[in-house]
Protein backbone atom coordinates (compact mmCIF):
# COMPACT_ATOMS: atom_id res chain seq x y z
CA UNK A 1 0.00 0.00 0.00
CA UNK A 2 1.49 3.20 -1.11
CA UNK A 3 2.04 5.37 2.14
CA UNK A 4 0.48 8.77 2.68
CA UNK A 5 2.31 11.70 4.08
CA UNK A 6 0.84 14.40 6.28
CA UNK A 7 -2.52 13.36 6.94
CA UNK A 8 -4.20 14.91 9.71
CA UNK A 9 -6.59 12.42 12.50
CA UNK A 10 -9.58 13.82 10.86
CA UNK A 11 -8.49 12.57 7.62
CA UNK A 12 -6.98 9.17 9.19
CA UNK A 13 -10.64 9.09 9.82
CA UNK A 14 -11.83 9.93 6.68
CA UNK A 15 -9.63 7.16 5.18
CA UNK A 16 -10.43 4.56 7.20
CA UNK A 17 -14.05 4.95 6.84
CA UNK A 18 -14.21 4.90 3.39
CA UNK A 19 -11.82 1.50 3.02
CA UNK A 20 -13.60 -1.80 2.39
CA UNK A 21 -10.74 -4.34 3.31
CA UNK A 22 -10.90 -4.19 7.21
CA UNK A 23 -6.69 -5.69 6.50
CA UNK A 24 -5.41 -2.77 4.60
CA UNK A 25 -7.66 -0.28 6.99
CA UNK A 26 -5.40 -2.41 9.93
CA UNK A 27 -2.26 -1.24 7.79
CA UNK A 28 -3.55 2.54 7.09
CA UNK A 29 -4.10 2.90 11.11
CA UNK A 30 -0.73 1.15 12.03
CA UNK A 31 1.45 3.94 9.32
CA UNK A 32 -0.46 6.58 8.65
CA UNK A 33 2.12 8.58 7.92
CA UNK A 34 5.37 7.54 6.33
CA UNK A 35 8.43 8.94 8.93
CA UNK A 36 12.00 8.24 8.38
CA UNK A 37 13.06 9.46 11.43
CA UNK A 38 14.52 6.73 14.10
CA UNK A 39 12.36 8.08 16.60
CA UNK A 40 8.83 9.21 14.73
CA UNK A 41 6.54 11.13 17.17
CA UNK A 42 3.09 9.17 18.02
CA UNK A 43 0.33 9.84 15.83
CA UNK A 44 -2.49 11.53 17.72
CA UNK A 45 -5.26 8.86 16.77
CA UNK A 46 -8.37 10.08 18.01
CA UNK A 47 -11.43 8.28 19.58
CA UNK A 48 -13.06 8.14 16.25
CA UNK A 49 -10.23 6.50 14.49
CA UNK A 50 -10.32 3.49 17.10
CA UNK A 51 -13.89 3.71 16.42
CA UNK A 52 -13.90 3.29 12.88
CA UNK A 53 -10.77 0.35 12.92
CA UNK A 54 -12.22 -1.60 15.96
CA UNK A 55 -15.77 -2.06 14.08
CA UNK A 56 -13.82 -2.72 10.95
CA UNK A 57 -11.89 -5.51 12.42
CA UNK A 58 -14.12 -6.93 14.62
CA UNK A 59 -16.98 -7.39 12.09
CA UNK A 60 -14.11 -9.53 9.91
CA UNK A 61 -13.81 -11.30 13.03
CA UNK A 62 -9.82 -10.09 13.05
CA UNK A 63 -9.06 -11.20 16.63
CA UNK A 64 -5.51 -11.23 16.39
CA UNK A 65 -5.47 -7.58 14.39
CA UNK A 66 -7.79 -6.49 17.08
CA UNK A 67 -6.11 -7.30 20.01
CA UNK A 68 -2.96 -5.05 18.57
CA UNK A 69 -5.34 -2.47 18.09
CA UNK A 70 -6.44 -2.35 22.01
CA UNK A 71 -3.16 -2.23 23.42
CA UNK A 72 -3.09 0.61 21.82
CA UNK A 73 -5.75 1.92 22.87
CA UNK A 74 -5.11 0.50 26.43
CA UNK A 75 -1.77 3.48 26.05
CA UNK A 76 -3.96 6.22 24.98
CA UNK A 77 -3.36 9.22 28.16
CA UNK A 78 -5.44 11.75 25.91
CA UNK A 79 -9.17 10.48 26.21
CA UNK A 80 -11.39 7.84 28.01
CA UNK A 81 -12.71 5.89 25.40
CA UNK A 82 -16.49 5.25 25.98
CA UNK A 83 -18.85 2.46 27.08
CA UNK A 84 -20.43 2.52 23.89
CA UNK A 85 -16.92 1.66 22.55
CA UNK A 86 -16.20 -1.12 25.26
CA UNK A 87 -19.49 -3.07 25.14
CA UNK A 88 -18.57 -3.06 21.13
CA UNK A 89 -15.70 -5.00 21.83
CA UNK A 90 -17.19 -7.24 23.80
CA UNK A 91 -20.17 -8.16 21.46
CA UNK A 92 -16.94 -8.36 18.72
CA UNK A 93 -15.12 -11.26 21.22
CA UNK A 94 -18.46 -13.22 22.34
CA UNK A 95 -19.56 -13.44 18.25
CA UNK A 96 -16.31 -14.72 17.15
CA UNK A 97 -18.05 -18.29 17.45
CA UNK A 98 -14.05 -19.61 16.88
CA UNK A 99 -13.59 -23.52 18.03
CA UNK A 100 -13.89 -24.85 21.14
CA UNK A 101 -10.96 -24.73 21.92
CA UNK A 102 -10.74 -21.27 21.28
CA UNK A 103 -13.74 -20.26 22.26
CA UNK A 104 -12.69 -19.24 26.06
CA UNK A 105 -9.56 -16.93 24.93
CA UNK A 106 -12.98 -15.02 23.23
CA UNK A 107 -14.58 -14.64 26.67
CA UNK A 108 -11.25 -14.09 28.09
CA UNK A 109 -11.10 -10.66 25.91
CA UNK A 110 -14.72 -9.69 26.94
CA UNK A 111 -13.77 -10.17 30.80
CA UNK A 112 -10.24 -7.92 29.95
CA UNK A 113 -12.60 -5.41 28.30
CA UNK A 114 -14.94 -5.36 30.89
CA UNK A 115 -12.15 -4.70 33.75
CA UNK A 116 -10.55 -2.29 31.60
CA UNK A 117 -13.70 -0.25 31.30
CA UNK A 118 -13.76 0.16 35.36
CA UNK A 119 -9.64 0.96 35.38
CA UNK A 120 -10.77 3.45 32.77
CA UNK A 121 -12.66 5.23 36.34
CA UNK A 122 -16.25 3.91 34.02
CA UNK A 123 -18.90 2.92 35.49
CA UNK A 124 -20.76 -0.53 33.98
CA UNK A 125 -23.99 0.41 33.25
CA UNK A 126 -27.00 -2.41 32.23
CA UNK A 127 -25.76 -1.55 29.03
CA UNK A 128 -22.36 -2.97 29.80
CA UNK A 129 -24.02 -6.24 31.31
CA UNK A 130 -26.60 -6.58 29.24
CA UNK A 131 -24.07 -6.98 26.02
CA UNK A 132 -21.59 -9.32 28.70
CA UNK A 133 -24.36 -11.76 29.62
CA UNK A 134 -25.71 -12.02 25.93
CA UNK A 135 -22.51 -13.47 24.61
CA UNK A 136 -22.05 -15.48 27.88
CA UNK A 137 -25.88 -16.74 27.10
CA UNK A 138 -24.83 -17.09 23.01
CA UNK A 139 -22.04 -19.18 23.97
CA UNK A 140 -23.85 -21.11 26.79
CA UNK A 141 -21.90 -20.17 29.34
CA UNK A 142 -24.70 -19.94 31.76
CA UNK A 143 -23.41 -20.14 35.30
CA UNK A 144 -21.18 -17.27 34.20
CA UNK A 145 -23.99 -15.26 32.82
CA UNK A 146 -25.92 -15.86 36.06
CA UNK A 147 -22.61 -15.01 37.93
CA UNK A 148 -22.69 -11.79 36.70
CA UNK A 149 -26.46 -11.15 36.65
CA UNK A 150 -25.70 -11.71 40.64
CA UNK A 151 -22.91 -9.26 40.66
CA UNK A 152 -24.51 -6.20 38.59
CA UNK A 153 -27.43 -6.19 41.58
CA UNK A 154 -25.46 -7.04 44.69
CA UNK A 155 -21.76 -5.38 43.65
CA UNK A 156 -22.50 -3.06 41.31
CA UNK A 157 -26.11 -1.94 42.34
CA UNK A 158 -27.16 -2.41 38.87
CA UNK A 159 -30.97 -3.46 38.05
CA UNK A 160 -30.89 -6.27 34.98
CA UNK A 161 -33.07 -4.71 32.46
CA UNK A 162 -35.15 -6.65 29.83
CA UNK A 163 -32.18 -7.29 27.79
CA UNK A 164 -30.30 -8.83 30.38
CA UNK A 165 -33.50 -11.61 31.19
CA UNK A 166 -33.78 -11.62 27.16
CA UNK A 167 -30.46 -13.53 26.69
CA UNK A 168 -30.64 -15.58 30.29
CA UNK A 169 -34.21 -16.84 29.21
CA UNK A 170 -32.95 -17.83 25.36
CA UNK A 171 -29.75 -19.26 26.58
CA UNK A 172 -31.98 -21.41 29.51
CA UNK A 173 -34.28 -22.18 26.88
CA UNK A 174 -31.53 -23.72 24.14
CA UNK A 175 -30.03 -26.17 27.48
CA UNK A 176 -34.21 -26.98 27.35
CA UNK A 177 -34.04 -25.97 31.06
CA UNK A 178 -37.49 -24.58 31.27
CA UNK A 179 -38.50 -24.29 34.89
CA UNK A 180 -35.42 -21.91 35.49
CA UNK A 181 -36.35 -20.03 32.36
CA UNK A 182 -40.82 -19.94 33.83
CA UNK A 183 -38.95 -18.80 37.32
CA UNK A 184 -36.76 -16.01 35.17
CA UNK A 185 -40.54 -14.69 33.76
CA UNK A 186 -41.71 -14.86 37.02
CA UNK A 187 -38.96 -12.73 37.79
CA UNK A 188 -39.33 -10.13 35.54
CA UNK A 189 -43.34 -9.65 36.56
CA UNK A 190 -42.43 -9.55 40.32
CA UNK A 191 -39.96 -6.92 39.45
CA UNK A 192 -42.57 -5.00 37.12
CA UNK A 193 -40.30 -5.62 34.29
CA UNK A 194 -42.73 -5.43 31.22
CA UNK A 195 -42.17 -8.35 28.98
CA UNK A 196 -42.01 -8.53 25.11
CA UNK A 197 -43.31 -10.42 22.59
CA UNK A 198 -39.72 -11.97 22.01
CA UNK A 199 -39.35 -13.29 25.46
CA UNK A 200 -42.46 -15.13 24.90
CA UNK A 201 -41.82 -16.40 21.68
CA UNK A 202 -38.81 -17.93 23.02
CA UNK A 203 -40.83 -19.58 26.09
CA UNK A 204 -42.97 -20.66 23.03
CA UNK A 205 -40.15 -22.36 21.23
CA UNK A 206 -38.67 -23.76 24.26
CA UNK A 207 -42.01 -25.87 25.61
CA UNK A 208 -42.39 -27.42 21.92
CA UNK A 209 -38.72 -28.31 22.40
CA UNK A 210 -39.07 -30.32 25.37
CA UNK A 211 -42.64 -31.54 24.17
CA UNK A 212 -45.00 -29.46 27.19
CA UNK A 213 -46.84 -27.92 24.36
CA UNK A 214 -50.22 -28.46 26.65
CA UNK A 215 -48.58 -25.09 29.13
CA UNK A 216 -49.11 -23.12 25.68
CA UNK A 217 -52.60 -22.14 26.19
CA UNK A 218 -51.82 -20.60 29.92
CA UNK A 219 -49.33 -18.91 28.36
CA UNK A 220 -51.25 -17.09 25.39
CA UNK A 221 -53.59 -16.33 27.84
CA UNK A 222 -51.10 -15.00 29.96
CA UNK A 223 -49.37 -13.12 27.21
CA UNK A 224 -52.87 -11.81 26.06
CA UNK A 225 -53.56 -10.72 29.47
CA UNK A 226 -50.14 -8.68 30.13
CA UNK A 227 -51.29 -6.55 26.82
CA UNK A 228 -48.41 -8.11 24.69
CA UNK A 229 -49.33 -8.57 21.35
CA UNK A 230 -47.92 -11.80 19.42
CA UNK A 231 -46.39 -10.69 16.52
CA UNK A 232 -45.04 -12.57 13.10
CA UNK A 233 -42.23 -14.03 14.86
CA UNK A 234 -44.89 -15.48 17.57
CA UNK A 235 -46.99 -17.02 14.99
CA UNK A 236 -43.90 -18.71 13.18
CA UNK A 237 -43.15 -20.08 16.90
CA UNK A 238 -46.68 -21.54 17.04
CA UNK A 239 -46.47 -22.57 13.21
CA UNK A 240 -43.35 -24.81 13.58
CA UNK A 241 -44.05 -25.86 16.72
CA UNK A 242 -47.03 -27.69 15.50
CA UNK A 243 -45.54 -28.38 12.17
CA UNK A 244 -43.03 -30.80 14.12
CA UNK A 245 -45.99 -32.34 16.09
CA UNK A 246 -47.34 -33.18 12.58
CA UNK A 247 -50.30 -30.93 13.69
CA UNK A 248 -50.93 -29.23 10.22
CA UNK A 249 -54.56 -28.01 11.22
CA UNK A 250 -53.51 -26.12 14.22
CA UNK A 251 -50.38 -25.15 12.14
CA UNK A 252 -52.39 -23.52 9.69
CA UNK A 253 -55.09 -21.86 12.27
CA UNK A 254 -52.59 -19.58 13.87
CA UNK A 255 -51.57 -18.66 10.01
CA UNK A 256 -55.41 -17.58 9.31
CA UNK A 257 -55.05 -15.98 13.08
CA UNK A 258 -51.82 -13.53 12.29
CA UNK A 259 -53.92 -12.28 9.19
CA UNK A 260 -57.10 -11.69 11.53
CA UNK A 261 -54.37 -10.17 13.94
CA UNK A 262 -53.25 -7.73 11.54
CA UNK A 263 -49.94 -9.78 11.34
CA UNK A 264 -49.00 -10.42 7.75
CA UNK A 265 -47.31 -14.03 7.28
CA UNK A 266 -44.18 -13.84 6.02
CA UNK A 267 -41.85 -16.07 3.82
CA UNK A 268 -40.89 -18.07 6.40
CA UNK A 269 -44.35 -18.86 7.37
CA UNK A 270 -45.02 -20.61 4.52
CA UNK A 271 -41.49 -22.00 4.37
CA UNK A 272 -41.99 -23.48 7.48
CA UNK A 273 -45.44 -25.12 6.74
CA UNK A 274 -44.51 -25.94 3.52
CA UNK A 275 -41.28 -28.41 4.18
CA UNK A 276 -43.15 -29.79 7.03
CA UNK A 277 -46.01 -30.97 4.44
CA UNK A 278 -42.95 -32.43 2.17
CA UNK A 279 -41.72 -33.99 5.18
CA UNK A 280 -44.83 -35.70 5.74
CA UNK A 281 -45.63 -36.51 2.13
CA UNK A 282 -48.25 -34.24 1.56
CA UNK A 283 -46.97 -32.75 -1.85
CA UNK A 284 -50.37 -31.36 -3.05
CA UNK A 285 -50.63 -29.26 0.31
CA UNK A 286 -47.30 -28.14 -0.15
CA UNK A 287 -47.74 -27.10 -3.70
CA UNK A 288 -51.27 -25.13 -2.67
CA UNK A 289 -49.19 -23.43 -0.46
CA UNK A 290 -46.73 -22.44 -2.52
CA UNK A 291 -49.52 -21.20 -5.29
CA UNK A 292 -51.13 -19.32 -2.54
CA UNK A 293 -48.19 -16.95 -1.74
CA UNK A 294 -48.87 -14.68 -4.49
CA UNK A 295 -52.29 -14.32 -3.99
CA UNK A 296 -51.40 -13.00 -0.34
CA UNK A 297 -48.92 -10.70 -1.49
CA UNK A 298 -45.56 -12.43 -1.23
CA UNK A 299 -43.23 -13.65 -3.35
CA UNK A 300 -41.22 -17.10 -2.59
CA UNK A 301 -38.25 -16.54 -2.11
CA UNK A 302 -34.84 -18.67 -3.52
CA UNK A 303 -35.83 -20.58 0.08
CA UNK A 304 -39.01 -21.68 -0.70
CA UNK A 305 -37.95 -23.00 -4.54
CA UNK A 306 -35.05 -24.83 -2.93
CA UNK A 307 -37.58 -26.77 -0.03
CA UNK A 308 -40.22 -27.66 -2.89
CA UNK A 309 -38.04 -28.70 -5.56
CA UNK A 310 -35.84 -30.69 -2.94
CA UNK A 311 -39.50 -32.12 -1.05
CA UNK A 312 -40.97 -33.14 -4.17
CA UNK A 313 -38.10 -34.62 -5.69
CA UNK A 314 -37.10 -36.65 -2.38
CA UNK A 315 -40.42 -37.38 -2.54
CA UNK A 316 -40.44 -39.08 -6.26
CA UNK A 317 -42.97 -36.45 -7.50
CA UNK A 318 -40.62 -35.88 -10.65
CA UNK A 319 -43.01 -34.54 -13.16
CA UNK A 320 -43.79 -31.50 -10.25
CA UNK A 321 -40.10 -31.07 -9.24
CA UNK A 322 -39.03 -30.69 -13.08
CA UNK A 323 -41.98 -27.97 -13.64
CA UNK A 324 -41.26 -26.26 -10.35
CA UNK A 325 -37.32 -25.86 -11.29
CA UNK A 326 -38.25 -24.95 -14.64
CA UNK A 327 -40.00 -21.71 -13.03
CA UNK A 328 -37.23 -21.32 -10.33
CA UNK A 329 -34.62 -21.18 -12.69
CA UNK A 330 -36.61 -18.78 -14.97
CA UNK A 331 -36.54 -16.46 -12.37
CA UNK A 332 -32.87 -16.77 -11.56
CA UNK A 333 -32.83 -18.54 -8.19
CA UNK A 334 -29.91 -21.31 -7.95
CA UNK A 335 -31.11 -24.79 -6.83
CA UNK A 336 -29.00 -26.93 -4.35
CA UNK A 337 -26.13 -28.29 -6.53
CA UNK A 338 -26.69 -31.82 -4.62
CA UNK A 339 -30.37 -31.93 -5.53
CA UNK A 340 -29.92 -31.78 -8.75
CA UNK A 341 -27.16 -33.77 -8.83
CA UNK A 342 -29.42 -36.58 -7.54
CA UNK A 343 -32.55 -35.68 -9.51
CA UNK A 344 -30.21 -36.05 -12.99
CA UNK A 345 -28.46 -38.89 -12.06
CA UNK A 346 -31.65 -40.85 -11.28
CA UNK A 347 -33.72 -39.38 -14.22
CA UNK A 348 -30.54 -40.84 -16.64
CA UNK A 349 -30.68 -44.41 -14.71
CA UNK A 350 -34.39 -44.80 -14.67
CA UNK A 351 -34.51 -43.93 -18.80
CA UNK A 352 -36.52 -40.75 -18.15
CA UNK A 353 -34.38 -39.31 -21.53
CA UNK A 354 -37.34 -36.59 -22.11
CA UNK A 355 -37.41 -35.43 -18.79
CA UNK A 356 -34.08 -35.41 -18.26
CA UNK A 357 -33.09 -33.10 -20.97
CA UNK A 358 -36.21 -30.88 -19.89
CA UNK A 359 -34.08 -30.35 -16.79
CA UNK A 360 -31.04 -30.22 -18.47
CA UNK A 361 -32.21 -27.02 -20.77
CA UNK A 362 -33.79 -26.04 -17.24
CA UNK A 363 -30.64 -25.70 -15.47
CA UNK A 364 -28.80 -24.73 -18.40
CA UNK A 365 -30.61 -21.93 -18.92
CA UNK A 366 -29.79 -19.77 -15.47
CA UNK A 367 -26.45 -21.57 -16.02
CA UNK A 368 -26.55 -24.11 -13.35
CA UNK A 369 -25.20 -26.96 -14.68
CA UNK A 370 -21.69 -28.43 -13.89
CA UNK A 371 -19.26 -30.02 -15.78
CA UNK A 372 -20.46 -33.53 -14.60
CA UNK A 373 -24.16 -33.17 -16.14
CA UNK A 374 -22.41 -31.83 -19.45
CA UNK A 375 -20.77 -35.02 -19.68
CA UNK A 376 -23.50 -37.21 -18.47
CA UNK A 377 -25.78 -35.08 -21.17
CA UNK A 378 -23.35 -35.80 -24.06
CA UNK A 379 -22.67 -39.07 -23.41
CA UNK A 380 -26.22 -40.04 -23.71
CA UNK A 381 -26.18 -38.37 -26.94
CA UNK A 382 -23.38 -40.55 -28.85
CA UNK A 383 -25.45 -43.69 -26.53
CA UNK A 384 -29.08 -43.20 -27.54
CA UNK A 385 -28.55 -40.77 -30.09
CA UNK A 386 -31.26 -42.85 -32.33
CA UNK A 387 -34.23 -42.31 -29.51
CA UNK A 388 -33.83 -39.05 -29.75
CA UNK A 389 -35.07 -35.77 -31.89
CA UNK A 390 -31.50 -34.48 -32.12
CA UNK A 391 -32.38 -31.64 -34.00
CA UNK A 392 -33.98 -30.37 -30.96
CA UNK A 393 -31.62 -31.38 -29.00
CA UNK A 394 -29.16 -29.98 -30.79
CA UNK A 395 -30.78 -26.67 -30.79
CA UNK A 396 -31.39 -26.77 -27.09
CA UNK A 397 -28.13 -28.02 -25.92
CA UNK A 398 -25.87 -25.54 -28.29
CA UNK A 399 -27.95 -22.79 -27.36
CA UNK A 400 -27.56 -23.44 -23.84
CA UNK A 401 -23.95 -24.06 -23.92
CA UNK A 402 -23.20 -20.56 -25.70
CA UNK A 403 -24.20 -19.27 -22.32
CA UNK A 404 -22.23 -21.43 -20.55
CA UNK A 405 -19.23 -19.22 -19.28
Amino acid sequence: MKKLKGITPFQLSSLLRRETDPKCAFQLFLNPNSDPSPNPKPFPYSLLSYDLIITKLGKAKLLDELEQILSKLKLETRFTPTEIIFCNIITFYCRARLPDKALQSDLDGAQKMFDEMRKRGLKPTAVTFSTLIAGLCTNLKLQEAFKLKRDMTKIYKVTPNVHVYTSLIRGLCEVKDLSLAFELKNEMLERNIKLDSAIYTTLISGLFKVGRKDELHELLEEMKKAGCHPETETYNALIAGFCGEKQFDLALEFLHEMELQGRKPDVISYNVLIRAYCEEGKFRDAIDLFEDMPRRGLKPDVVSYRILVHGLFNGMQLNEAAFILDEMTFKGYAPYPSTIDKFIRLLHKEGNLELFFEVLSSLARGNFINVDSWTLAITTIFRKGEQLNLEDLFDVLTTSYAEYP
